[in-house]
């Protein structure tokens, strides 16, 4: 793990050692130097790097001639893409390095969706086998066995980054709206970023500042609290690799309403969990975050938590274990 909480590393114990990057995000030659030492110790059959530790794993693996180099891809490349858009040069150094490393290091890839794997065939010209998808799975809600008897109030929620690309202005527009048919209706936007300023004016712009609360960072527990006192969550995203959040929200029997992109089409099945709005559909949010609230709620909010049971769980471990076996070169 990283050097954020190495504080928070288990106890190591028996077939099980625990470790923290010299830096906080292992992209610097000491940590190369900490890989190669690990891999000379263990030599290992198998390796998984993810986010900043990919091209540190996968180097040192193929310098070493590691059988099994692997990586688990998370995200969509438009998500740099967007925020390099101002620097060309950049994005396209770090798009080529990426590629080659992947090309050249990688034995397997690892995604979390279809749509995922797609735009990496797409995108980079891997071809299909090189690619295989494990879907992300969780522990349970830590408030699991409350869930059934927790106060619900009129509260729809949004969680994430606040960034255009997340796109909380469409719930910001949505509000006055809803406000009219549910009055008592508040909105919690978790999370912080650089479109909080904007976001803020526009609460103020529609005169609505009472009925809206920007938390800022919180922690997972309290994430959770939110997300179990929520009638609806909306998530807006202009791309999404997966879309962890809504996993989250099913786990608090939240139903949710969101966009049609990216890996949220493995997670959202229209009219059981939740609904899908368009967003060049005037007023659509509003509409099916209304139809939800109004509708047979508790039927949805069921049938969210049991989604998230048999499909996200940590226990759909199990499933994988052979599919992934299967990739291991002997």
């Amino acid at each position: 793990t990283d050097k954020k909480r190495p504080e928070k590393l288990p106890t190591s114990k028996e077939r099980l050692a625990y470790y923290s990057w010299p830096s906080r995000r292992p992209v610097k030659a000491r940590d190369f130097a900490f890989c190669f030492r690990l891999y000379r110790r263990y030599r290992p059959d198998a390796v998984i790097g993810s986010f900043g530790a990919t091209n540190v794993m996968l180097i040192i693996g193929w310098l070493l001639g590691i059988r099994n180099r692997m990586t688990y891809w998370h995200t969509i490349f438009p998500m740099a893409k967007f925020q390099f858009s101002k620097i060309p040069l950049k994005q396209w150094l770090l798009y080529r390095r990426k590629k080659i490393i992947l090309k050249v290091c990688a034995t397997h890839i690892l995604t979390n969706s279809n749509e995922t794997k797609a735009y990496l065939i797409r995108q980079f010209k891997f071809s299909p086998d090189l690619i295989h998808r494990q879907i992300l799975l969780i522990p349970d809600n830590p408030m699991a066995t409350e869930i059934g008897e927790i106060k619900r109030e009129n509260i729809i929620s949004f969680v994430g980054r606040l960034d255009p690309l997340k796109g909380q202005d469409l719930l910001v527009a949505a509000i006055p709206g809803i406000l009219k048919q549910l009055p008592d209706a508040r909105f919690y936007f978790v999370g912080s970023g650089k479109f909080e300023n904007q976001l803020k004016a526009m609460v103020a712009e529609y005169g609505v500042e009472e009925r809206v609360v920007f938390t800022g960072l919180l922690s997972l527990p309290e994430v959770y609290e939110i997300l179990c006192r929520s009638k609806v969550h909306v998530s807006a995203s202009v791309f999404e690799g997966f879309g962890l959040v809504n996993v989250e929200a099913l786990s608090a029997g939240t139903p949710i309403v969101a966009r049609p992109v990216g890996g949220i089409v493995e997670i959202l099945e229209d009219g059981e969990n939740g609904y899908y709005f368009d967003r060049d559909q005037e007023r659509d949010l509003e509409c099916k975050v209304m139809k939800l609230i109004q509708g047979d709620w508790t039927g949805f909010s069921k049938r969210a938590r049991r989604s998230f049971v048999e499909n996200f769980e940590m226990s759909n471990i199990t499933n994988q274990v052979d599919d992934f076996e299967k990739l291991l070169i002997d």
